[in-house]
């Protein structure tokens, strides 16, 4: 006897995508044999919650050194640690 599963109550809605957007999420489903509405719920249940950079303690740190050497984004260890760090 095959057990019947209660599925959660769900909402209706429509949505506007941009066709390239569209197209994403169309290929998205076929590649998955699942619908697109399905898409779009994975989707949103896997983005993070509210804003994930304003929940940055280092977010402050952003453009507080007006200036910097611009090679210190790449060569940062040099900068903080000195020259003989490596």
């Amino acid at each position: 006897m095959a057990v019947a599963r209660k599925r959660p109550k769900m909402r209706r809605t429509q949505i506007s995508l941009l066709p390239e957007d569209y197209d994403k999420a169309r290929r998205m489903a076929d590649m998955r044999r699942i619908s697109l509405s399905r898409v779009v719920r994975e989707l949103v249940r896997s983005a993070p919650e509210g804003d994930s950079l304003a929940a940055d303690p280092l977010r402050d740190l952003i453009g507080i050194v007006k200036d910097a050497d611009p090679r210190g984004s790449e060569d940062h260890d040099e900068f903080i640690y000195g020259p003989d760090v490596h």
